[in-house]
This record gives structure tokens, sequence and C-alpha cells, in this order.
């Protein structure tokens, strides 16, 4: 599909044996990508606009497990949308992992948690949380003391995606220079393909970092701006905080996603700003650290 955006792969496939017509396909990460071959039929930003909407979409079967933070858990290292397993053959207890953690590859490192522990640690940080909003005294010093840390926090993160936008232009220029010496037989296949790998390799890892970047960016300015107006968000919390295990209803409208690390530690981001603020003053909160 890349060819619609005016960029070339290769080396995809190789041959068993000169002896076989059978080929072999190639992981991708043996591919030879070349940016800009020819005129693109669709804008990049069209083409991963509609990828995105392709890997978003939703399917209307029912679950066999509804959870109460289901759609709402992110893998903390690599962003990806976490899911609950479930484990024992007697008494099948669920556990939450990353999609990336299974298989052969295991190219996320994501601890297993159990989900019930999850949940009842994740209600309870959210009710200290709540409770601290519902203090007009608490709420005034905290809010005083963090409301300018957003700037900072977005000029550092955007300084870094800098730097790594600008190591991806490098990479890409050093891959069409090796791609012309091929074609001009300035270099060997062997060489090309030996070197072409390592720079396809660093790409890859760059561009997983541009995303994190990117990800962080969008969260810290979402922090920055509340998407209802405070009588609506004190509505929510105290009716959050009247049940003793809220609705999926209150959760989605109270927080934006839930995320665990490989060490088991939990970070919650509010859709409210002032929310959030508390969240990141009570450190012990904010990260919730493994027992």
């Amino acid at each position: 599909m890349k060819h619609i955006v005016g960029n070339t792969v290769q080396n995809k496939c190789t041959s068993v044996s000169y002896k076989v017509k059978k080929k072999r396909k190639k992981s991708e990460a043996e591919y030879i990508r070349v940016e800009n071959t020819h005129e693109a039929i669709v804008s990049k930003e069209l083409f991963m606009k509609v990828q995105e909407m392709i890997k978003n979409k939703k399917t209307m079967s029912s679950p066999k497990h509804d959870f109460l933070f289901k759609g709402l858990m992110f893998c903390h290292n690599c962003g990806r949308k976490s899911r609950v397993c479930y484990r024992g053959r007697k008494e099948k207890i669920g556990y939450i992992d990353c999609t990336l953690a299974r298989g052969k590859d295991k190219k996320c490192k994501t601890a297993n948690y159990n989900y019930n522990k999850f949940e009842e640690k994740t209600l309870n940080a959210i009710r200290d949380i709540c409770g601290v909003y519902c203090d007009e005294n608490a709420l005034k010093e905290i809010y005083e003391k963090c409301k300018n840390n957003y700037n900072d926090m977005i000029d550092s993160e955007k300084d870094s995606l800098k730097d790594v936008l600008d190591k991806l232009e490098k990479i890409s220029k050093k891959l069409e220079k090796l791609y012309r010496d091929n074609l001009n037989e300035i270099i060997t296949d062997e060489e090309y393909h030996k070197y072409s790998r390592e720079f396809i390799e660093e790409k890859e890892a760059l561009k997983r970092r541009q995303k994190i970047i990117q990800d962080k960016i969008k969260l810290i300015m979402k922090k920055q701006e509340s998407s209802k107006n405070d009588e609506e968000m004190e509505k929510t919390i105290k009716e959050f905080l009247k049940l003793e295990k809220p609705s999926k209803r209150i959760l989605y409208e109270l927080i934006d996603r839930v995320e665990l690390d490989e060490y088991k530690n939990i970070y919650i981001y509010f859709n409210f700003s002032e929310l959030n603020i508390i969240n990141e003053s009570l450190n012990e909160k904010y990260i919730i650290k493994s027992a």
C-alpha cells in the first residue's frame, strides 16, 4: 500500500534456492523502503488518517467479559491498548497485558497484572483525587503550585521531538543515497542490503520514539483544556463519589486513559485539567507504585 503515497518497498521475498521456484516472505525489518520515488496518488496525511480509522474500527460482536476499565487501559511503554486475558483451569483469573508482549518477538516489555487488584487500586486513587477536588482549601493550594508546569513540559517534549525528526531526515537521505549508489553499481547488492538494514532498523526505532513523544504532547495539551464546564464536572465527581462501584459511563466521563508499565505502576490521566493538576501534585497517587 506504500506505493499510494509515493514510496517504494523492496526486498519483500527471497528465493529458497536457485533450483526451486518457491519464494519465502521476509520479515518487515528486512524490507527496503525508499521514500518519494514517484508521484503520490494520495497525500501521506490522508493515507495515515484512513489507516488509523481502519485500525480503530470496532466490531459489533458481543464480548464474553465486560470489564469496568475496558477501552481505558493502555501500555505505558508503547502506548498500545492493553487487554485482559484469563488464566487458570479451575478458577480463571483475569490478567492485563500489552498486545505486543505476546508471541515469539515480545516487542514490548510489560507486566502481567491481576485485573481485580488493578481495578481496586485505580478506583481508590480516583476517589482520593476527586475527594481533594471537593476540598476548596486543598484545591486552591495545589492549583497555584502546579498551574505553570504544563508549558515547560510541552517545550521539553517538543525539543525531544525535533531531535528525533532531524535524525529521521538524515537517515532518509542516507537510505536514498545508498539506493542510488546501488543502482549506479557504486556498491554491491550485498553491501546495500547490509547497510540499508541497519538504517531501517534505526529508522523504525526512531519512529516508535516519535509516536511516544507525540502522544505525550497530546496528553499534556488535553490536561490544559477542560472539555466540560465546572458545573458538569462537579456533578460527575459527586455522582462518582456516591457509588461503591461506578458505571462505565461515569468512568468514561472522568478518565481519558489509565496506563500500566512493566513494573506494575499505574498512571491515571483525566478528562479535566483540574483533576490532572491534583493527580500530579499527589506523587504517591499520580504513579501508583506496585506493592
